[in-house]
């Protein structure tokens, strides 16, 4: 039923309505006995209308396809350009945790001033490390008291300690706790904000294929912070549109707090992620 609407079709209808009305005026020129003059009268009468409307259908389907050329440029320019200022953005994040963790980094050989002058890729994975003290360390999560974390006034559900916690015997709500507990929105707000748009555009102009470009853009740390973010925080629209398509199937399980965290967003892993 397409093919209807394709003005391509009608124009490949009337091209071959033309021999066709030819020779039925021949024809009939000859049953009747007319002259040429009639013949050629009648024939232009009737091939005329049908030659002129497959120009105009050729015409339009052309004028069409232009178009449609135009508005592709038109998104795949503005992809890229969306791209560059993701990246530009992306690249000038700064995240070194609390002062807890920053101690025990500075202990761990790390210098005050290198933490200080971290930004954009090594900002992901200090925060990954971060979650995973906060949620194990006496000082982090283990104290954080109900009525303490009411009081900071937070958007997100309080998930208390559990005893005997470990990253192998998590659960999706319990991990999701730590990772908005841990979320700097000074330092991953903007952030968050331009990748979610950036994907988004993918979706709402259909093009999955823009996905594997924007993750080759990015860091393995960086790739294992969406994982978890998209897992749990992002609704089910975009998230569903991003797996369907493979976007980040490429981390690998061991690079995941645990490997039993893969199934938070995909059933199986990429095998050529595991290598």
């Amino acid at each position: 039923m397409s093919e209807i609407k394709d003005p391509k079709f009608w124009a490949s209808i009337c091209a071959w309505a033309v021999p066709v009305v030819i020779l039925v005026g021949v024809s009939a020129s000859r049953a009747l006995c007319w002259n040429v003059s009639e013949t050629f009268t009648f024939v232009g009468a009737l091939a005329g209308p049908f030659a002129a409307l497959a120009g105009f259908f050729y015409i339009y389907a052309t004028f069409q396809l232009q178009s449609d050329q135009f508005r592709e440029d038109q998104t795949n320019q503005m992809f890229f350009r969306l791209l560059d200022s993701f990246i530009l953005l992306r690249d000038r994040i700064h995240y070194n945790g609390d002062s807890v963790y920053r101690n025990m980094l500075i202990k761990t050989g790390n210098s005050e001033e290198e933490l200080k002058s971290v930004q954009g890729e090594e900002s992901f994975s200090l925060h990954n490390g971060f979650l995973g003290f906060w949620a194990t360390s006496s000082g982090g999560w283990r104290v954080l008291a109900k009525n303490i974390f009411d009081k900071r006034g937070n958007d997100y559900e309080y998930v208390p300690y559990r005893k005997g916690f470990t990253m192998e015997t998590s659960s999706q709500k319990e991990i999701k706790f730590l990772f908005q507990a841990t979320l700097d929105e000074a330092s991953f707000g903007s952030y968050l904000r331009s990748i979610k748009y950036l994907l988004g555009f993918c979706l709402k102009n259909n093009k999955p294929e823009f996905l594997s470009i924007i993750e080759a853009n990015q860091g393995r740390d960086e790739r294992v912070f969406l994982f978890y973010y998209l897992s749990l925080i992002e609704k089910p629209g975009l998230r569903d549109f991003l797996v369907e398509n493979g976007y980040l199937q490429s981390v690998a399980k061991k690079h995941l707090l645990s490997k039993n965290h893969y199934k938070f967003l995909y059933k199986e892993s990429n095998p050529s992620s595991e290598k």
